[in-house]
């Protein structure tokens, strides 16, 4: 026999003596073996996060690969613009000075903000309550509670036309809501039918797009003489002396020369008018957060001790809380944070909100960073750092 065959030969019998061991580990059983990255993965997934200080109460744990965003189980199939994830919270009655639960509905989508705040302010009044386990709600169902709460209103309270306009806007509210407010003071609006739908709940809507009638007298005056002291009145004065001017006032950044320039059949009354539209446009631009210091202020000393009420501000309603002197909360109801109940309130501090800070249902201070939320021992006062703010509205003044 030659080399050539010999090797041919050993090859065949390799090849087969392979194909032996692989059908043996074939038929061997099975053997699952979880590698060292899976678990620590596992590992990581499970434990609590740490506290940022060791006087800090306790929180409840939360899962690395959980985040308030995310929905789960049935939640998911559900239409994001009709339906709202509902957040639990321990609120402390101060009418009551009893604590109890309630289910604060969350918003996912702009347009249905006056339907959440005004549910949410009465659920805070105990005048309304979503009860059961359920972790969502249908726009709907929020029409259909407030319309039936407004039928157990005690009968000669709400005037039959509050009634009827009020009906009639229910079921618009989450579409959004139009309101024309007045810069006077922060309960001032153009009597209207949403004045009327907030009226019958007996819920208060307030603003903070004051003017300062001491240190802002002549857009103040022009505001109450000219606009009917209204947002609506102020565009409507604006638009027309642009159109006068051939749109001077829009394009503001010019002076009392080139307005008279632009068109030399101007009279002495139409120069004065796009001057006082141009102010007029001006401050409506530099207070644009629809929230001045002087309304600040006011919402700060103008309102109720302990009270619930609908802040409307960037075109947004809001549901507010004034704690104290000076303690203004907004109730955080982004679906962002949906998943989380222990950011639940955010304080209103300064016009740009750059001061702002978040708290628990307690009013204890939250340091918020990543996927992170820790709480501080004790309470912080919201006007504590006033001058900061204040300082802060100066330099963007």
């Amino acid at each position: 026999m030659d080399a050539k065959t010999e090797s041919t030969r050993d090859a065949e019998s390799e090849r087969k003596e392979q194909d032996e061991r692989k059908d043996e580990l074939k038929d061997a059983p099975t053997v699952e073996i979880e590698s060292t990255d899976q678990a620590k993965e596992q590992t990581e997934t499970t434990e609590e996060e740490p506290l940022l200080g060791p006087q800090a109460p306790a929180l409840p744990p939360r899962t690395r690969t959980q985040t308030p965003a995310q929905s789960s189980g049935p939640d998911r199939g559900l239409d994001a613009r009709t339906h709202y994830r509902l957040k639990d919270m321990q609120w402390h009655d101060p009418l009551t000075n009893r604590t109890r639960d309630v289910k604060i509905v969350t918003q996912n989508a702009n347009g249905p903000c006056p339907l959440i705040a005004l549910t949410n302010a009465l659920q805070l009044t105990g005048a309304l309550q979503i009860v059961g386990s359920r972790r969502t709600i249908s726009g709907d169902e929020l029409t259909g509670m407030l319309a039936d709460r407004l039928f157990q209103t005690d009968a000669g309270s709400v005037s039959e036309t509050d009634v009827t306009q009020t009906l009639a806007l229910l079921p618009t509210l989450a579409q959004g809501l139009d309101v024309d407010l007045r810069f006077a003071h922060v309960y001032d609006f153009s009597d209207s039918g949403p004045m009327q739908l907030f009226r019958a709940f007996n819920v208060d809507l307030v603003h903070g797009w004051v003017v300062d009638a001491e240190q802002e007298q002549k857009v103040a005056g022009v505001l109450v003489g000219e606009c009917s002291n209204s947002y609506e009145g102020a565009v409507e004065f604006i638009l027309a002396a642009d159109e006068v001017s051939c749109g001077q006032v829009v394009a503001h950044n010019i002076c009392d020369a080139d307005v008279r320039g632009a068109d030399a059949e101007l009279s002495e009354k139409q120069l004065a008018t796009v001057r006082s539209a141009i102010e007029v446009n001006a401050w409506l631009e530099h207070t644009a957060t629809q929230l001045t210091s002087c309304g600040l202020r006011m919402l700060g000393t103008m309102l109720p001790t302990s009270h619930v009420c609908v802040l409307f501000r960037n075109n947004h309603f809001s549901t507010l809380y004034k704690r104290g002197p000076g303690e203004l909360f907004l109730l955080c109801t982004d679906d962002a944070v949906a998943g989380d109940s222990r950011i639940v309130w955010e304080s209103l501090r300064d016009v740009h909100q750059t001061t702002s800070q978040f708290f628990d249902s307690q009013f204890r201070l939250l340091r918020v960073g990543g996927d992170y939320v820790q709480q501080v021992e004790g309470r912080e006062d919201a006007t504590a750092d006033a001058q900061e703010a204040a300082q802060i509205d100066e330099d963007y003044a």
